[in-house]
C-alpha cells in the first residue's frame, strides 16, 4: 500500500472589507498635493465645478483632464491622464460610468496609485469593473463616494450626507 501525501492547501485569506480599502485610499487622496480632477466640466454649474474650487481653495494643485478644454481658469488642460506633466499624486474621476473603465487603465499605466470614482446622488463614475481592474492592478481606489463629505468642514448638504451614511453604516472610516 502506498501511502498519499496529502496536496499543500493555500491558507485562507480573511475577507476584505471593501469599507477599509476605501478608508485607506480616502485618507491616501486627502493627503495628496498634487491632484487630477479626470472631467471636469467648463460648466461652472456642473458638479465637477465644485470640487475643482473646493480642492483649490485648499491649496491642492488640481490638473484639469479633459478632452474637451485647453485650460480650465487659466490653468492648463490635459486630454488624457497620460499627458500630464509633472505627474499626479491622485485623480479623482467625474466622468460617466461608462468611461471609468479606459480612465482607470489610463491613471494605473501612468502610475497613479490613488484613484478616486466618485459617486454622490446619481450613478456617477462608479463602475463595479474598474474598481477590481484597478485593485487588482495595484491602485487604491475609493469606490463610489463624494470627495465633499471627507473633506474638512463640509457644507450643511454634504454633512448631512455624511451623517446619514453613517447611521446607515455607509460611511468608510
Amino acid at each position: 500500500m502506498t501511502a498519499v501525501t496529502p496536496e499543500p492547501t493555500q491558507p485562507k485569506r480573511a475577507p476584505v472589507d471593501p469599507k477599509a480599502l476605501d478608508a485607506r485610499a480616502i485618507h491616501a487622496f486627502l493627503q495628496a498635493k498634487r491632484v487630477a480632477l479626470v472631467g471636469v466640466s467648463h460648466e461652472e454649474k456642473d458638479f465637477s465645478r465644485s470640487l475643482w474650487t473646493e480642492l483649490r481653495n485648499r491649496g491642492v494643485d488640481v490638473v484639469p483632464v479633459n478632452p474637451k478644454l485647453d485650460a480650465l481658469e487659466g490653468v492648463e488642460a490635459f486630454k488624457d491622464i497620460a499627458e500630464v506633466t509633472p505627474p499626479v499624486e491622485a485623480v479623482y474621476v467625474a466622468t460617466p460610468a461608462n468611461a471609468s473603465l479606459a480612465v482607470m487603465k489610463g491613471c494605473v499605466s501612468a502610475g497613479v496609485p490613488v484613484v478616486w470614482l466618485h459617486k454622490g446622488g446619481g450613478p456617477g463614475a462608479l463602475d463595479e469593473t474598474a474598481v477590481a481592474w484597478g485593485r487588482v492592478h495595484g491602485a487604491q481606489v475609493v469606490a463610489g463616494q463624494c470627495l465633499h463629505m471627507f473633506l474638512d468642514h463640509p457644507s450643511w448638504v454634504h454633512r448631512f450626507h455624511r451623517g446619514i451614511k453613517r447611521i446607515l453604516g455607509d460611511l468608510p472610516s
